[in-house]
């Protein structure tokens, strides 16, 4: 199943028009959700789905926020460049 439309909506595309939201959403098919939550609450996923070793990553990586994103703060992915900077070569 798809993420929950309200938090499809409020999180993944809060300052999106409504018809925008309307076609992306229409897109997801069942296994965005779960994807969604391992991306989202990492923590939470025993299975390690969305898990990334750093140490095998050696191409250039682009970590991309937007300046009213509610999923993927500023802080958040300033946290993940610091730690693809650790790593290159």
């Amino acid at each position: 199943m798809p993420p929950y439309k309200h938090a499809f909506y409020d999180y993944c595309m809060n300052n999106q028009d409504e018809a925008d939201k309307e076609r992306e959403f229409s897109k997801l098919v069942p296994e965005s959700g779960f994807t969604y939550f391992q991306m989202a609450l990492p923590f939470l996923d025993k299975q390690k789905g969305a898990y990334i070793d750093f140490e095998k990553v050696s191409e250039p990586v682009l970590v991309i926020t937007g300046s009213e994103d509610k999923n993927g703060t500023s802080k958040y992915s300033k946290k993940q460049q610091q730690k693809y900077k650790k790593i290159q070569r």
